[in-house]
């Protein structure tokens, strides 16, 4: 009887969700690396460098934690707390993809234009 025990404790067991390694919106989009609004400063100290991970964006002066991520359209909207100069503050984004490998993101009333750093 022990092991008619064992048996149905182990398909019970079976039959739980496995954990799943969920990808980020950034990752399945291939949107991870370092972008530029001007290519040719790649690589440099540049006020106008973006670099996004699976769950962080980081900018020259400032960078935000993702809290949250889904699509809406289209678009990804990104919802943010964000820190810098000694500061933290909550912010949105919304990215969506241009022509040629370009996204744009619309951040704090301004609409930027990103090229990637490398070829995807």
């Amino acid at each position: 009887m022990n092991g008619f025990k064992s048996f149905l404790i182990a398909a019970a067991v079976s039959m739980l969700p496995m954990p799943v390694n969920a990808q980020s919106l950034m990752e399945r989009y291939n949107l991870v690396g370092q972008w530029n609004i001007e290519p040719s400063l790649c690589g440099l100290d540049s006020e106008t460098f973006l670099e996004i991970r699976p769950d962080q964006l980081f900018f020259m002066y400032s960078g935000c934690d993702i809290n949250k991520q889904y699509e809406q359209g289209y678009e990804i909207v990104l919802e943010l707390t964000c820190f810098g100069e000694g500061e933290e503050w909550d912010s949105r984004a919304i990215l969506g993809e241009g022509d040629g490998g370009i996204i744009s993101m619309y951040m704090d009333d301004f609409e930027l234009f990103y090229e990637p750093c490398f070829k995807r």
